[in-house]
């Protein structure tokens, strides 16, 4: 689903289905963090304390893309005075 998703977000600028995509992308983007666990064992480990892996990793993530769309205008202002400072304007 990311893969598909993600070439037809290369592959056509279309607005329309921007917002689509993008859910299909995060949909799975989220499956597949759930897997996370199963990867790293290469075994069934879901019911497992190893298992655990893939609940931290997806909370990771959450607090991660939160942090950055919470901080999204203080980045956006670094990114203007540093481009203000080079002259990149």
């Amino acid at each position: 689903m990311i893969l598909i998703t993600g070439y037809l977000m290369l592959a056509f600028d279309a607005p329309r289905l921007r917002d689509g995509l993008a859910l299909l992308f995060g949909i799975g983007a989220a499956l597949t963090l759930d897997e996370f666990a199963l990867w790293l064992r290469l075994e069934d480990v879901y019911w497992r304390k190893e298992g655990r892996w893939s609940v931290d990793v997806a909370i990771i993530v959450a607090v991660i893309l939160a942090l950055a769309l919470i901080g999204w205008p203080f980045w956006r202002d670094i990114e203007l005075e540093i481009r203000h400072l080079f002259g990149l304007f």
